[in-house]
Parts: structure tokens; sequence; C-alpha cells
């Protein structure tokens, strides 16, 4: 999987134009969004031939992750949400013993 990573000033720079534009709020939602249904999948493909797979993929998205669960913190009526992203990171937690990391966020 190839990842594409923006410099700290483009990004900075981004962020901006987004505040500026109205739309990040939106942005944040819609990030959220596509993590939750990254996460229905590797629910739906834990136990199986890919779980490995999936936890190598979850350890590399974990600061996306820690966003949207942020952002389900700080967003009124998100807290569902948030709850739903813990409830599928706990089998990663345990798996990679992180229990500190997800009581934090519990």
């Amino acid at each position: 999987m190839v990842r594409y990573r923006l410099l700290d000033n483009l990004r900075e720079y981004g962020l901006e134009r987004l505040h500026e534009a109205g739309e990040f709020p939106e942005l944040r939602r819609r990030h959220r969004d596509w993590y939750l249904m990254l996460l229905d999948r590797a629910e739906a493909e834990w136990i199986g031939p890919d779980q490995s797979s999936w936890i190598t993929r979850i350890e590399r998205e974990r600061p996306n992750l820690a966003a949207a669960l942020e952002y389900c913190l700080t967003e009124p009526g998100e807290a569902e949400n948030g709850l739903r992203i813990a409830n599928v990171l706990y089998i990663f937690w345990i798996s990679r013993g992180l229990l500190n990391e997800g009581r934090l966020w519990l």
C-alpha cells in the first residue's frame, strides 16, 4: 500500500484553508466515517487468514484512528460512534498488549 505524507507547512496551510472555507467539520466527519467503515471490515474479517494483515493495517492507521476517536470525544452527539470505534479496536488493543491505550480512550 502506498502512503502519502504532507510536509507540515503544507498540512497547516490546507487546514487553514479548510477552516476559512468552513469545511473542516465536514472533513472530520467524513474522516471518522471512513475509519468506521474500515473497522467494520476489520471486525468482519478479524477471525480468519487475514488477521495479521489487519493487525498491521490498524497499527499503521493508529494516528488516524486516534484522530477519529478525538473527533468523537469533542463533538456533541458523537459518543456512540466513538464507542463503536473503541469496541472494534478493543480486540486490536488486546492482541498488541495496548490495554493502557484502550483504557485511555474508553
